[in-house]
């Protein structure tokens, strides 16, 4: 099994990844730069999705902004999931996003639901901050 992790260079993606390779896990890191163990893709704008993906069977969705592109983000990867047959995505979501009206928890909310309603196996994780 391969696992695409998106956000893996983030403050949640780096012990993640630093886990998952001491499990011996085959993976992969979306990054926007090159670099060891990372393919080159941009959330953004689709760049790279599909070639980052190919292969792949399971995406760990940990990317994350501040700025509101979160629901856009994961649409672009949810149609590059589709299209390169992802079998299974993980997201990481926040305690709390169906209650508390923060913009930044509707967001991840909202990202929630366009996963759930995608059609692909996933799980949603609420951890706590």
């Amino acid at each position: 099994m391969t696992i695409l992790i998106t956000g893996g260079t983030g403050t949640l993606g780096r012990p993640t990844v630093g886990l998952l390779a001491n499990a011996g896990h085959n993976m992969r890191v979306l990054s926007r730069t090159s670099g060891s163990g990372r393919v080159v893709g941009d959330l953004s704008n689709g760049a790279g999705l599909t070639e980052a993906l190919t292969g792949v069977d399971t995406v760990l969705h940990l990317a994350t902004t501040a700025s509101g592109k979160d629901v856009a983000q994961t649409r672009l990867l949810i149609d590059a999931c589709r299209a390169t047959g992802v079998t299974h995505l993980v997201y990481i979501s926040i305690v709390g996003v169906d209650a508390v009206p923060y913009p930044y928890y509707r967001a991840k909310l909202a990202c929630e639901r366009v996963i759930e309603s995608s059609g692909i196996p996933c799980t949603i994780l609420r951890a706590t901050q």
